[in-house]
């Protein structure tokens, strides 16, 4: 991302509020490219948080994604606890 490079971290946040305020749709169509970036940078918390909320909501998100199988574990711990989904089931789907 241009603004890391940069060392420009406070534009993080303003980028951040501005996707999950006015560029939902976006987020939506590009759901897929958006959760495997976010996830990328730890300073993209509120994005992680969207993308995260939104699986829990529809798992299918995340299990019918072509990248299933290389999701960060850690990933699928913090949607195990936003969905109720016990790690062990999400580990097993690998």
């Amino acid at each position: 991302m241009a603004a890391d490079e940069l060392i420009l971290h406070d534009l993080f946040g303003y980028i951040q509020q501005h996707l999950v305020t006015y560029k939902v749709q976006w987020m939506e169509d590009n759901f897929d490219l958006v959760r495997r970036t976010v996830f990328q940078n730890d300073r993209l918390k509120r994005l992680q948080e969207y993308c995260v909320g939104r699986i829990c909501k529809n798992p299918s998100l995340l299990f019918d994604s072509d990248d299933y199988l290389s999701v960060n574990i850690n990933v699928l711990l913090r949607i195990s606890y936003g969905t109720g989904l016990s790690a062990t089931y999400l580990v097993n789907a690998l």
